[in-house]
């Protein structure tokens, strides 16, 4: 705020477009830095399942807990969920009730192989 104010109370007006420029770039900086969504991959097949073989680095919740789970692993509402399970079914389940909760960015890739792709692409998208 004391920030704002010292802009205000400059008369040149360069001096106030330069600062107010220096401004936005710090805020763009903070909100880019505090705003970070999180990639999360679920498996969300039995531990038996998970145990068979998982996305590398896939969290194993179980679809009938998934809302309980999200909790237990700190997933936040804006972070983005990738979701998998033997056929989709379960993923689907899970995907619906997550979005009753309000999580918006929520995906059904379906399987383990859907997840693989999925994540392949992702990775070769980056810049």
């Amino acid at each position: 705020m004391a920030l704002i104010k010292k802009v205000t109370q400059l008369k040149d007006m360069s001096q106030k477009a330069r600062a107010v420029s220096v401004m936005c770039v710090m805020w763009a900086g903070l909100v880019s830095a505090t705003a970070q969504a999180e990639q999360v991959v679920i498996d969300v097949r039995t531990p038996a399942e998970f145990a068979e073989g998982h996305v590398e680095g896939a969290v194993n919740i179980p679809f009938d807990t998934i809302l309980t789970g999200v909790d237990q692993h700190d997933i936040q509402k804006d972070d983005d969920l990738v979701l998998y399970c033997r056929s989709g079914r379960r993923a689907g389940i899970a995907l619906d009730n997550l979005k009753t909760a309000g999580f918006e960015k929520v995906i059904n890739v379906e399987t383990v192989n859907g997840a693989q792709m999925y994540l392949h692409n992702q990775s070769a998208v980056k810049f």
